[in-house]
């Protein structure tokens, strides 16, 4: 996949939400993501809802940290989670809430072609 930013994947979020599985859910995911093309964005998750916020906000139950290209590549499926995670290139505060957190979502989709980037 080229040309993906952490834009558009933070974007893609929406399209990708299970909203069935995540309701009476409540989780707070907060995303720093350094370097060129990285910024901070937080996901929250409410009883089947989910509202992406710029800026790192509220009480996270986790903080995802990583460069904008491991973060990219992650999320593209060029990565490895488990390798992401042991090697460093992707850092979590609470792997029990990422493990939460990605059962609510699909894998990346490009939402160039859906009017959101």
């Amino acid at each position: 996949m080229e040309n993906v930013t952490v834009e558009e994947i933070m974007k893609s979020y929406q399209v990708r939400f299970l909203k069935d599985k995540a309701e009476g859910k409540t989780l707070c995911i907060q995303f720093d993501i350094s370097g060129e093309g990285g910024k901070a964005f937080t996901l929250q998750i409410q009883n089947g809802t989910l509202e992406t916020i710029e800026g790192l906000e509220g009480n996270a139950d986790c903080v995802m940290s990583a460069t904008a290209e491991n973060y990219i590549q992650l999320e593209t499926g060029v990565l490895n989670p488990v390798t992401a995670m042991f090697t460093g290139k992707v850092k979590a505060s609470n792997m029990l809430k990422v493990t939460e957190f990605t059962s609510l979502f699909r894998g990346f989709v490009s939402v160039k072609n859906e009017g959101l980037i």
